[in-house]
């Protein structure tokens, strides 16, 4: 004999899960199995209730099953023809779908490797003159803006002169 001790009705599916957390309870379907049973519940869970419930989409589906299913036993030639052109079509629209999602991520690859680029010039510009500004601070310059060089021209020529 099936024993409950607790019965709630939840609201949406996020409440069940969280009922559900504990051994001892159980969702309800099947009521002949569980009937069937020699089994104490804590907690019974009816998902009956609860919000956004879309039976008619489950109907819906349904229907459409059976009305194919029909076909298929009554036509069996013209729907093979029928589920064949059907087939074709949907290899198409995925082809399309996976050609423009590689070209989005090729895309989006090469806007991040601009991006990491541009960062990497700037971590190293700003390495630069810190090292500049520190080599700076050694030699008693005071840094009151950025720093100039003062180059020095040198005959480099083979004459040496």
């Amino acid at each position: 004999m099936l024993k409950i001790k607790n019965y709630v009705r939840v609201q949406s599916l996020e409440e069940a899960y969280d009922l559900c957390q504990k051994k001892n309870n159980v969702v309800l379907g099947g009521m002949l199995w569980l009937k069937m049973q020699r089994r104490s519940i804590g907690t019974a869970i009816d998902l009956a209730k609860r919000k956004g419930q879309k039976w008619w989409l489950l109907l819906l589906l349904s229907l459409v099953s059976v009305a194919l299913g029909v076909v298929l036993v009554l036509h069996p030639f013209d729907a093979a023809i029928g589920v064949t052109m059907l087939c074709g079509i949907l290899l198409i629209v995925e082809g399309a779908l996976n050609l423009g999602c590689v070209l989005y991520a090729a895309m989006e690859l090469r806007t991040l490797d601009r991006m990491a680029n541009a960062a990497a010039s700037a971590a190293m510009s700003a390495i630069g003159d810190a090292l500049d500004e520190a080599e700076a601070a050694e030699c008693g310059i005071p840094m009151d803006g950025p720093v100039v060089y003062n180059a020095e021209s040198k005959d480099v020529s083979e004459d040496g002169e």
